[in-house]
């Protein structure tokens, strides 16, 4: 399970869903919730966690897709198999990994020391623990 840190910057909440506004690296995020754990407000500091075959890798910004999120990553380490593609990547100092179909990760051009961007949609984020 990959691991970022991110702070709450608004929530918006209606018949039992939660959408959380956050900032990670300084980048804003989206995460929707059924329920959420009890004293998260606005200024708490959660760690997220999101699996690594839920991300999807770009090698340019995307516009109108429904995979909100972005996040601007360096391509650390790929290893390829004969079916899938294990990426690592780094986000502000987070090491991440994907894990995608070898031949996905293939069509996007990226090679090892390269950037590009990471896409995952608002609910593919969980709450892992809220941060002191």
């Amino acid at each position: 399970m990959n691991r970022l840190e991110a702070e709450v910057t608004g929530i918006e909440g209606v018949k039992g869903l939660t959408l959380l506004e956050l900032r990670c690296g300084g980048v804003p995020l989206r995460l929707l919730a059924l329920s959420l754990p009890e004293g998260i407000g606005e200024g708490s500091r959660l760690a997220l966690g999101i699996k690594a075959t839920r991300l999807a890798l770009a090698s340019a910004p995307c516009e109108g897709l429904s995979l909100e999120n972005r996040l601007p990553v360096k391509i650390t380490s790929v290893r390829k198999g004969q079916i899938v593609a294990l990426v690592g990547l780094d986000f502000a100092g987070a090491s991440l990994e994907a894990l995608l179909p070898r031949t996905s990760f293939e069509r996007t051009g990226l090679e090892e020391g390269e950037e590009g961007f990471v896409l995952f949609g608002a609910s593919d984020l969980a709450i892992l623990e809220v941060l002191p």
